[in-house]
This record gives structure tokens, C-alpha cells and sequence, in this order.
């Protein structure tokens, strides 16, 4: 991170920070953490006001949401305010400033809608509650090891407390020789060593409640349409489908994993039922459930472009985030999680455990089955 003087920042000759768009790292991370060095460094001092927010995006060639991000974490961290005409003004320092330092730590294809809604709603509390609030990514090899580089950084400086996203065997170790108590949010079984609990996500319910209403509708063929062999929650309705003797065909779809993975899962839904429509004799099963909301999105794409018709011609179910599901003419029939009420209810046990310091409320969140009229 290169160093630039006072004056060249404000005469607009330089900022004192780049920005890596080859990070892991989300660039208004990478903005907000330049910032809050440039302060503490006394680049920017109390009463400095930081560039507007359009000067600061065209220097950094950003959008202008990326700076308004950074302004309002570092508003969040008490560091900055926001003032009429005056911009966004540096403040005095206060002593103390935060009461802990909590560290959220996560690999880096980890980053989806649902986990972004719930680091959101984690920091907003925690800030608001006096807690330091900061982001590490590890990065995972291709031969799955992972650098933990970043987080060796992250943890030579005082850490109270991390928000571990799923089960990393390699960080768990290394958090339980820091000494760094640890939550993992994600992932099943037991909790790693050093861990207070786990938080993770539980489609028992949601999935008795999809069988159930298989049977009541007297379903003899179902084929359930995943992205993995390993795919947990298309192997637990499968195997209680089968318990019912309902007959189910397994299908895995070939996509690209690592770059335009969306993209990838919608042309593979898309070409799956094009494919199965071109062939002669093949007979629509009683009930699709796909357990990739993109490659539900492709297969409706091509239902609508072929006119097969739901649920006339076949009955349709699919696994998403609420509010960020597919789109067609017919409300769908879903199990569903709530990012925003997930993100909320995993940053009140942690604040429980924080600032009540009660016993850490682990467990798992249920997830939702919701009736459509894809499948009445």
C-alpha cells in the first residue's frame, strides 16, 4: 500500500492507498480498510473532510456505491461523520473506542447473497453495540489446501472474538492455538475444538413438509435436479421420498464452477430440458424439485419458450433465497430460507454471547417449505 502526503491527496495528485482488483478481498473492503489506515496514520486528521464521494469514486475508477460503502462503515466505526456541506468530516479519537474486536473470516468462493445479507447484518449490530468489526479471506488452492496467510495478519493484532463461515478444519486449528474463541456459522455435526457452537441451517422440516404434500398428492415419479453428487439436501428428500415408495430419479447437471458459475447453472437448466423435450417418447415426471434456484431459472426459461405448462403438464419445486428467487408468471413453490431473517436472528446469539455474555445459543435455523401454485 503506497504512501502519498496530505497535500498530493487533497491538490488531487494521489490517494494514499491502491486498490488490488486481483484481491479477495471486495473493494470497498479494500477501501474502508485504506481509509482507516490513512486515519490512523494522521494522513487525514480530526476536522479533515474525506473527498466527495464522486471525486473518490472517479480517482479510484469505482462506482459511487462502493465509496458510500466505505463512508458508512467507517461512520459505523465511529471514525468519520457525515455533516451538510461540510462532507464527511474526520473525528476526534476517542479512548476507549471499541469494546472488543470481532473477526469475520471466510474463504474466498464462499461469497454468495445470503452469506453478504447476513456479514451486513452482523457488522450493523456489532458496531452499533461498540465492537470493531473486520473482514479476512483465505484463499483455497486448487489442491484444496488453504493460505491462511491473511488470517496470521488479521490475528497478530488483538482479536476477542471470529465468526468462522463453515467448517475449516485448517483455520479452526489455528484460531484454537491463538487462543481466539470462535463461532462457525454453516456446515453440520459436531463443533471443531475451541468453537463456543455452530449455527447452521437444518432442512428437516422444510423437506417433511415437501414429502408430505407428495404423498397427499399421490406423486409416483419425482426427479430431483441438483449441481453435485453431494448435493445434502438433495440426497436427504430423495431418501425420504423413497421411504414412501415414490419412485426418484437422480440428476446431476454439469456446470462451470469457477468463473460465470450463475451463467453456467442457467444454460445447464436450460439445456437439460430442451435436451429431454427433444427426445422421442420422454414423459414428463409428476414433480421436478431442483436444488439450484439458477438452474431452476433456465429450466423455466425453456418450459415458457416450449410451452409446457405449470402445473398442468408437471408440477414444480425449487430450493432458494426468499425474495431472490426465480421469476415466472405463477408464484412457485419453494423451500426457502430468509437471508435477512437469518442474518438477523445468527447476529442476536452472537450478540447474546458478546455483550449479555450468556452461553453461546447454537443450534440450527430452519429453512421454509412454501406452497406455490406450481405445485397446488
Amino acid at each position: 500500500m503506497g504512501r502519498f502526503s496530505k497535500s498530493n491527496l487533497l491538490d488531487g495528485g494521489g490517494l494514499p492507498f491502491r486498490l488490488d482488483r486481483a484481491s479477495a478481498d471486495s473493494l470497498s473492503s479494500q477501501l474502508t480498510a485504506g481509509l482507516r489506515e490513512a486515519i490512523h496514520s494522521g494522513v487525514y486528521r480530526p476536522g479533515d473532510a474525506l473527498p466527495p464521494m464522486p471525486a473518490m469514486a472517479a480517482s479510484l475508477s469505482v462506482s459511487e456505491i462502493v465509496v458510500r460503502s466505505a463512508y458508512r462503515r467507517l461512520a459505523e466505526e465511529g471514525l468519520v461523520i457525515a455533516r451538510p456541506r461540510l462532507g464527511t468530516t474526520v473525528l476526534p479519537a476517542k479512548s476507549p473506542v471499541w469494546r472488543g474486536h470481532v473477526l469475520c473470516v471466510m474463504c474466498d468462493h464462499d461469497f454468495n447473497y445470503q452469506l453478504s445479507v447476513g456479514v451486513e447484518k452482523m457488522r450493523s449490530l456489532l458496531t452499533k453495540n461498540g465492537y470493531l468489526f473486520s473482514q479476512v479471506t483465505v484463499l483455497e488452492n486448487a489442491d484444496s489446501t488453504i493460505d491462511c496467510s491473511g488470517l496470521d495478519v488479521a490475528l497478530s493484532r488483538p482479536v476477542d472474538f471470529v465468526i468462522l463461515f463453515y467448517d475449516r478444519p485448517n483455520v479452526a486449528r489455528r484460531l484454537l492455538s491463538a487462543g481466539v474463541p470462535f463461532v462457525v456459522v454453516g456446515g453440520t455435526g459436531e463443533a471443531p475444538p475451541g468453537c463456543v457452537g455452530r449455527i447452521g441451517d437444518s432442512m428437516k422440516r422444510a423437506v417433511d413438509d415437501l414429502v408430505r404434500h407428495c404423498r397427499k398428492a399421490r406423486l409416483s415419479r419425482v426427479e430431483v435436479i441438483s449441481c453435485s453428487r453431494f448435493d445434502n439436501l438433495e440426497l436427504q428428500t430423495a431418501k425420504l421420498l423413497r421411504r414412501y415408495d415414490i419412485m426418484v430419479k437422480r440428476t446431476v447437471l454439469p456446470h462451470d464452477e469457477t468463473t460465470n458459475r450463475c451463467e453456467s447453472a442457467m444454460r445447464a437448466g436450460l439445456d437439460f430440458v430442451e435436451h429431454n423435450l427433444a427426445k422421442r417418447g420422454f414423459r414428463l415426471p409428476d414433480l421436478y424439485f431442483v436444488t439450484d434456484d439458477w438452474v431452476a431459472s433456465g429450466m423455466l426459461a425453456a418450459f415458457l419458450s416450449h410451452g409446457v405448462r405449470l402445473p398442468e403438464d408437471v408440477r414444480f419445486v425449487c430450493y432458494t433465497n426468499r425474495g431472490f428467487g426465480p421469476i415466472y408468471p405463477k408464484p412457485l413453490a419453494l423451500i426457502a430460507r430468509d437471508p435477512f431473517k437469518r442474518g438477523d436472528e445468527i447476529s442476536r446469539r452472537i450478540y447474546d454471547y458478546l455483550v449479555r455474555h450468556r452461553p453461546f445459543p447454537g443450534g440450527y435455523i430452519e429453512c421454509e417449505y412454501i406452497p406455490g401454485e406450481t405445485f397446488p
